[in-house]
């Protein structure tokens, strides 16, 4: 069976600290958009905007020197959304980033954005 797949709420930018500051009054100060209230740094050098339905999260990253972006994706079926991407050539790409046990998996599109495949929110 073909699992569905749904854009998640999240889309982040990883920027590189020389690039941080302009990205940051980018979306702050130019484009004024609204920052996301529940949303909180914990010290991980991130701001989080409201973006329609979306989370716009960017985070500072020291060890990158360009710009990424990475998606969030979620699935009715993790492990048939896992089946399906491999039967399709999809790598998964698991040393990325470490994910609960119960999370999901990341994969890298062709062009290279990672994406954070996991369950559905209910």
């Amino acid at each position: 069976m073909r699992p569905r797949f749904q854009a998640g709420r999240h889309i982040i930018i990883r920027i590189p600290p020389h690039e941080y500051p302009g990205n940051l009054s980018f979306y702050r100060d130019v484009l004024a958009l609204e920052e996301d209230a529940n949303y909180v740094d914990q010290g991980l050098g991130a701001h989080c905007f409201c973006f329609g339905d979306k989370r716009l999260v960017l985070s500072e990253v020291k060890t990158i020197s360009q710009l990424e972006i990475w998606l969030h994706v979620e699935t009715d079926n993790v492990d048939d959304a896992a089946f399906f991407l491999a039967t399709h050539g999809v790598v998964r790409r698991d040393e990325i980033a470490p994910l609960p046990d119960n999370g999901g998996f990341w994969v890298c599109s062709g062009s290279g954005v990672i994406h954070l495949i996991d369950a559905m929110a209910s």
